[in-house]
């Protein structure tokens, strides 16, 4: 048995429960099943009251969509925040005033993937 440290999302969705009704969310992530799942609990907590976008860092088309019009952007993992400060960056000119980019902590705790890597013979 290896214990493995679970990242709870509680600053997360703090912050979400903080967005004013009618706000619009971008989610990003490698994950297309984080993503599903994310929308989800959005939903669950907030109900209609904000308007959710969620694509993947390689579809740039939507990425760039996102940037013009969301005001709050949370990132899952470091390839989407480096995409998503990219697609800002590439905006800036476009952009009244830049979303607020929330990135979030792994799931997984460092030590517990280091851990579990050890464990697995995998390092």
């Amino acid at each position: 048995m290896i214990p493995v440290d679970i990242y709870d999302y509680g600053q997360e969705i703090q912050k979400l429960f903080k967005l004013t009704k009618d706000s619009r969310l971008g989610l990003v992530s490698l994950s297309s099943g984080i993503l599903r799942a994310s929308e989800v609990i959005v939903h669950s907590l907030r109900g209609d009251e904000l308007l959710i976008m969620t694509t993947q860092p390689k579809d740039t088309q939507r990425l760039n969509a996102m940037v013009r019009s969301s005001q709050t952007i949370f990132c899952f993992d470091l390839p989407s925040q480096i995409a998503v400060k990219q697609a800002i960056a590439d905006a800036r000119e476009d952009l009244i005033r830049s979303p607020q980019l929330i990135c979030c902590e792994n799931y997984i705790g460092e030590k517990s993937i280091s851990l579990l890597k050890r464990e697995l013979g995998l390092e």
